[in-house]
């Protein structure tokens, strides 16, 4: 099955505020990965929000970094402590990718990063490690990446989805390339076909 997907990165320099959709369409089907925030020239991406949008599912996460609670829209009682340094599961890939180009020693293959991810009803840590920086192919040319794999915990049954992608940094550090691995073994393959760059 194949479709087209859009990543849409707004960012407010007066306010700092960042709004990033990933939107994905395939077989008349429309998924939504949505993350509202601020970013900090100091600490990198701070979510507030984070929205899930598949078939017959609409759900949001809140972030309040004030009363430092995760809560969820359809768990209106339900509350979860907020860790320092919180990712939703969209931000997460950019929070790398800030914290790469501004110190490269992080770039480096086998450096691991975790994060606490707020996700669907739950907060989660997240491992991820360089894997290497491969030459990728696309429809724009052939771009230097960084391989970056979500690695899964030891001896602990996980069922989240394994995340894999490739950063370009001369495309303003953009995915070339995304690999979705969900537990009932479907993969996602997103790969890049153009760029739209407006002017803010």
């Amino acid at each position: 099955v194949s479709g087209e997907g859009l990543i849409d990165w707004k960012y407010d320099r007066a306010s700092s505020l960042y709004e990033l959709d990933l939107t994905i369409s395939a077989m008349m089907m429309t998924f939504l990965y949505a993350s509202r925030g601020t970013v900090d020239p100091a600490q990198g991406f701070i979510p507030v929000s984070y929205r899930e949008k598949r078939i017959g599912r609409d759900r949001t996460v809140m972030i309040d970094h004030a009363a430092r609670e995760v809560r969820f829209s359809w768990k209106p009682r339900e509350v979860k402590a907020m860790p320092d340094g919180i990712q939703d599961v969209t931000s997460v890939v950019m929070q790398m990718t800030f914290l790469m180009a501004n110190d490269l020693q992080k770039a480096q293959v086998g450096h691991r990063f975790k994060f606490p991810v707020a996700r669907m009803g739950e907060v989660k840590f997240w491992d991820f490690e360089v894997m290497g920086h491969p030459v990728v192919e696309t429809r724009l040319g052939r771009y230097t990446t960084w391989q970056v794999r979500r690695i899964p915990p030891d001896n602990v049954v996980d069922n989240d989805v394994k995340v894999e992608f490739w950063l370009a940094p001369e495309l303003f550090y953009l995915p070339l390339k995304m690999l979705f691995n969900k537990k009932d073994e479907v993969q996602l393959w997103v790969s890049l076909q153009k760029i739209r760059q407006v002017a803010a």
